[in-house]
């Protein structure tokens, strides 16, 4: 009977992740085709060791990634809809792209001239880089973010859109509402990701403190998570209606709940401080 249930939970987040795969792209390129206005800008702007990236007042995707220099670097493509063309490049001639020092930040901000809102709207996205150590903290509502080569700590979130990061080494702290969490050669000693509506699949490297904090937790997807070979210490991996699966090596302790639909394992690998917790409220949890 379990069988049966999983599959049909499966063909449904099969369904939904293709929902809002359809959705996103087709509201993107929705945005790009009415689009009477296509405008580039950037800005350049001095960053100085340790400080903080922070990103606000977007509505479109948001790519940051390390660079050899010690500078930070914005190109902002904005696509702008308008009753007229020339309304559209008026718009985008006093769109600004601002980069502003506050205690130990620099804040990229897009601001927007004052327009009525039926018939109107302007999508920016960013594309940045910044010195490799550099922390980060981004949020848009709508818009895909991608993060790539740093090591300082990283916080990312967007309402509807998915976030990818790649050989990060700084703590990670991602939430969407509407959209999939992907995290490769990740080597943080802590890591908070959330999804609302989505997988997520995070695949830590060989780098990765072996006493790994981690919550992960979606409300409608699957979870895979790779934790690194050497990891110690606690597992709490739980699926409200879908399967747990454990491919690591582990004393649970007889800590394993197996119903029709909810599955739940705890336990610990080794004598290490470290904390593993996946939930799923609809879909299956796997720890590789």
């Amino acid at each position: 009977m379990k069988t049966i249930a999983e599959r049909i939970l499966l063909m449904s987040l099969i369904g939904q992740t293709l929902a809002v795969s359809g959705c996103y792209n087709w509201a993107k390129c929705l945005r790009k085709t009415m689009a009477e206005c296509r405008v580039e800008k950037s800005v350049n702007a001095g960053f100085a060791s340790g400080s903080k990236l922070v990103v606000r007042d977007n509505d479109g995707a948001i790519n940051v990634r390390a660079g050899d220099e010690m500078d930070c670097h914005v190109t902002a493509t904005a696509f702008i809809h308008a009753p007229t063309k020339r309304e559209a490049a008026e718009i985008g001639e006093q769109l600004e792209i601002v980069a502003e020092r506050d205690a130990g930040r620099l804040l990229i901000a897009v601001r927007k001239p004052s327009m009525p809102q039926e018939h109107r709207f302007v999508s920016v996205d960013l594309d940045i880089v910044v010195p490799r150590a550099a922390h980060v903290d981004c949020e848009t509502t709508f818009g895909r973010v991608r993060l790539a080569g740093l090591t300082g700590d990283v916080k990312a979130s967007t309402q509807f859109g998915s976030i990818t990061c790649e050989d990060i080494r700084g703590s990670l702290d991602l939430e969407t509402q509407l959209g999939r969490i992907t995290c490769r050669e990740i080597a943080a000693e802590h890591i908070v990701a959330s999804s609302q509506k989505g997988s997520i699949d995070i695949s830590c490297a060989d780098a990765c403190p072996a006493e790994l904090v981690a919550d992960v937790s979606t409300e409608w997807g699957k979870i895979r998570f790779q934790a690194p070979a050497q990891y110690q210490g606690a597992l709490d991996l739980e699926s409200e209606m879908g399967s747990v699966k454990l491919d690591k090596d582990a004393d649970v302790g007889g800590a394993v709940e197996n119903s029709f639909l909810h599955d739940r394992v705890s336990g610990r690998i080794g004598s290490g401080a470290g904390n593993l917790r996946l939930f799923s409220n609809l879909g299956s949890v796997a720890l590789r």
